[in-house]
């Protein structure tokens, strides 16, 4: 006869529901304690919720140009209202299209939305000015004058040199300052009384007392 098959027993998970579920509380409630360590225990709810501004734009075209409403106009027209949005420091704001004219843009509560409607709703413009610019010039050259007299010579002032010196200075002991200079002569001349001719003679006369 064959051995009766013994049945399985009951698997450990399925044996001990209560670790699960303590498992749980313990997540739930180390979420619940940072909740209120991080001081934000109101939580954060979407703008489909929490309320806010929606503002719808209408593109219009402009004059002259009937097929400026495209959905590449639509797109770029997205993009530019995005970036003023995202200007004011508002976060979760959205900006999409509704049909081929409209645009939505939806802003969270807490916003001014006086500021938020003037500052989507501004039509861009921009202008152009021309712009003058002036060459740096160099020193200016001095001018010559008519009246410029040349200053290779200088005239001596009264009682000066044509060196500029003092008349009188710079000169040897036992020279006279005159107003020109001395020139000496061709033949020297002997200062003095003339010598007389029996006072050149070698030997003396006798007197008549030697006679």
């Amino acid at each position: 006869m064959a051995a009766p098959k013994k049945g399985r027993g009951p698997s450990s998970g399925q044996g001990r529901p209560g670790r699960a579920l303590a498992l749980i509380l313990i997540v739930m409630v180390a979420l619940a304690g940072g909740m209120f360590l991080s001081g934000h225990t109101t939580p954060r709810l979407g703008i489909d919720l929490a309320g806010g501004t929606s503002i719808t734009l209408e593109a219009q075209n402009q004059p002259g140009k009937p097929n400026a409403i495209n959905q590449t106009n639509m797109n770029t027209a997205v993009g530019i209202i995005e970036r003023r949005v995202n200007g004011l420091g508002v976060s979760e704001a959205e900006v999409q299209t509704q049909g081929n004219k409209n645009i939505i843009v939806n802003i969270p509560k807490g916003t001014n939305s006086k500021q938020a409607q003037e500052q989507v709703g501004t039509t861009a413009q921009l202008y152009f000015r021309p712009v003058l610019t002036v060459q740096a010039s160099g020193p200016e050259a001095p001018k010559p004058s008519d009246s410029a007299t040349p200053s290779g010579s200088a005239t001596p002032k009264p009682g000066e040199s044509a060196e500029g010196k003092p008349k009188g200075e710079d000169k040897p002991a036992g020279e006279e300052a005159t107003g020109s200079e001395a020139t000496p002569s061709a033949s020297a001349t002997t200062q003095g009384r003339a010598v007389t001719g029996a006072l050149t003679k070698d030997d003396p006369t006798p007197g008549a007392s030697d006679k």
